[in-house]
């Protein structure tokens, strides 16, 4: 294990201190213990006791945390005389995970001889430190709850209380009415905000005051939204008035999906803040045309900036489209490359959530029960987090009839549904992810967020916290819902299109001005350049090398598949060496260019093999390979291994000839290449 602390007492008998050791259950640094076995003990206590040069163990003592999902974290230990007897007590604070949650505990144990202790556990408050502070002759207890808020026990005879509490509303109070706001106020500290909620409510009815009315109702208004009940919140916060209370309503309604009343409390906010007037704008030119009841184009829409809206919406028969609205009309368009799109949810689950497990396979399906896809769940990111990717593709046809706002997702042992209110004009989405249990639907995560049209796809980034009714879960997520597989290309770049439809048909001197005439991207010189190699062009290798020099280039070593133009130039690379392979080399690098290439066989590779035409695609890696020859470096190391996958593949579809043909090919590349154990 991991030592957390360390503490001397007084030893009994007269001798030398004892030391107590508060150990974890973490595996040490193998920068100083490289090599198993660990043989720690449990997370505890341990008393040892030094002699002659040595430690002498005496007791071992493991700390309380049965039924967690995660070993009890001594993150402090010290040592005093609590009660009074002359014998040192030791306070061990505790920090340990039920499922997400972080649970806080105070460990105390109460000497009674040399190496005796009486144990208690308190709940709560994990002890940083034991002080003495206001000159009585009891210690202070220093120690913070899960929510990392200091408190203080022993100043006073009420308790623990908080370093930082909640100040009461600006108008005196009463004894009693005061220890009832604070009482209210540790109550939401448990995380009871309902229960806290109502007793602010109740407070503010019964007050005389109009100030402590409306505090109280302010306070009933936030507890109200910390429990996910953003019609109660916006109730509670709409009666208190005044511009916070009417923001708090503004988002509860728009969490809500609320999109009337959340335009009128915008627009009585902005009669105060004069930056609520977008929004309010925004929710009023809505309130003409409710997304609620979308026409047969609407999909939804988003904002890059607070003066510019996005409409993203399905044009039967065009697919789809993406406009710019100023003055509530169109003022830019964007077009779609392809008409099929990835409709991408991205949930953080903790990694405690095992029925979330890689791999588990779900449905999706929209609020009429239509299944659009079932799919696997993959994981990616690290720390205490992992992120699950759902992803369903959207054909043209399926995102005009997909006009709904509520997906279904089904896992096993429970189903979640994700509902997703969008608030077009105002550019904000909400997102809540309910577990729908035999008992109903228990809410999990409510968020609430912009939309931003990014890196070519529209994205929904929503920051959300999560609610629960049982302590497995507590932490902040990020909801990220994406269309992708479609780039957003810029109207007045048309002749991008234009260009790729001239290239096609072969006619790649059209091609070349009609990406000329588009606008001076980097892309667009470097499909002007690829059709100029078409061509023949005398000038293609100058422009081809100016434009790859200036480009954004995807990363070439990235495993996922080329881009069309880096296909384009593998393509033309194979056809014209002796005019791209020069020019790719010296502006990407060998290696660059290798990677590229490698790539284009693997995508080719992949691509043939559902054609179940194996022996051409792994006969055009050892072509590939056969590169080497040349002096052009490959990883042929990850080249074979995927040369011997493709063979697995075809030995299972079409029998061992198929799987000769492919091994000889890759033995004919290996020996082109020189690797010497793949030549054998």
């Amino acid at each position: 294990g991991e030592l957390s602390a360390l503490a001397t007492l007084s030893a009994l008998d007269g001798g030398p201190p004892l030391i107590a050791a508060a150990t974890s259950e973490d595996h040490p640094s193998p920068a100083i213990f490289p090599t198993p076995p660990f043989t720690g003990g449990r997370a505890g206590v341990a008393l040892v006791r030094w002699v002659d040069g040595g430690q002498q163990e005496l007791t071992r003592m493991p700390a309380p945390g049965v039924g967690a999902s995660s070993a009890p974290q001594p993150i402090s230990l010290s040592v005093t005389d609590l009660d009074g007897d002359g014998l040192d007590d030791i306070v061990v604070g505790i920090e340990q995970r039920h499922g997400g949650r972080l649970d806080c505990s105070t460990w105390v144990l109460r000497r009674t001889s040399e190496t005796r202790f009486a144990q208690t556990v308190l709940g709560g408050i994990a002890a940083d430190s034991v002080t003495e502070a206001d000159g009585d002759p009891r210690p202070e207890l220093v120690g913070h709850d899960r929510h990392r808020a200091v408190w203080i026990a022993g100043l006073t005879d009420q308790g623990a209380l908080p370093a930082e509490p909640r100040p009461l509303p600006p108008a005196p109070l009463e004894d009693s009415r005061a220890a009832a706001w604070r009482g209210a106020w540790s109550i939401s500290q448990l995380d009871l905000h309902d229960e806290a909620s109502r007793a602010f409510e109740a407070l503010a009815r019964s007050a005389g005051s109009a100030d402590v009315r409306r505090a109280g109702l302010l306070e009933a208004a936030r507890e109200a939204d910390q429990d996910a009940d953003p019609d109660r919140a916006a109730a509670l916060a709409l009666e208190a008035g005044g511009s916070d209370a009417l923001a708090l309503a503004l988002d509860s309604l728009l969490l809500a999906g609320d999109l009337d009343r959340a335009s009128r409390a915008a627009t009585a906010l902005a009669a105060t803040d004069p930056t609520a007037a977008p929004v309010a704008d925004a929710l009023a030119s809505h309130a003409e045309q409710p997304w609620n009841e979308p026409t047969a184009g609407d999909l939804l829409a988003a904002t890059t900036s607070l003066d510019e809206p996005l409409l993203f919406r399905v044009e039967p028969g065009r697919g789809l489209r993406l406009d710019t609205l100023r003055g509530n009309r169109p003022a830019a368009g964007f077009a779609l490359e392809r008409t099929d799109a990835i409709v991408e949810l991205a949930l953080g689950i903790d990694v405690e959530r095992t029925e979330w497990a890689s791999g588990q396979r779900i449905e999706i399906a929209d609020s009429s029960g239509q299944v659009i896809a079932s799919v696997q769940l993959s994981a990616q990111g690290g720390g205490g987090l992992l992120e699950r990717r759902i992803s369903c593709k959207l054909s043209d046809g399926l995102i005009r009839r997909h006009t709904r706002r509520v997906l279904d997702v089904s896992t096993e042992p429970t189903r979640h549904r994700v509902s997703i209110v969008l608030a077009p004009a105002a550019g904000t989405a909400t997102c809540r992810v309910d577990a729908l249990t035999p008992d109903g639907p228990k809410l999990l995560n409510l968020a609430h967020g912009p939309l931003a049209a990014l890196d070519g796809a529209l994205s929904l980034q929503l920051a959300s916290t999560t609610y629960h009714d049982t302590p497995w879960w507590a932490s902040t997520v990020l909801h990220d819902l994406r269309l992708r597989g479609a780039r957003l290309v810029p109207q007045r770049a048309e002749g991008l299109l234009t260009g790729h439809r001239a290239l096609a048909a072969g006619a790649a001197e059209d091609a070349a001005r009609a990406y000329a005439a588009a606008d001076d991207t980097p892309e667009a010189r470097g499909w002007q350049a690829l059709a100029l190699a078409v061509a023949g062009d005398p000038t293609a290798a100058a422009a081809l090398r100016d434009a790859l020099s200036t480009r954004d280039l995807v990363d070439w070593h990235a495993d996922s598949p080329p881009d069309p133009l880096q296909r384009r130039l593998a393509d033309l690379a194979r056809a014209r060496p002796e005019l791209l392979g020069p020019v790719l080399r010296d502006v990407l690098g060998t290696d660059a260019w290798a990677a590229l290439r490698l790539r284009d066989a693997e995508h080719r590779a992949d691509r043939n093999t559902r054609d179940d035409n194996g022996v051409v695609a792994v006969t055009s890696e050892a072509l590939l390979l056969g590169e080497t020859a040349r002096g052009l470096p490959f990883d042929t190391e990850r080249a074979l291994r995927s040369l011997r996958a493709a063979a697995l593949t075809h030995l299972g579809r079409s029998g061992e000839a198929r799987a000769d043909a492919a091994w000889i090919a890759a033995a004919e590349a290996a020996a082109g290449a020189g690797v010497g154990p793949a030549r054998r």
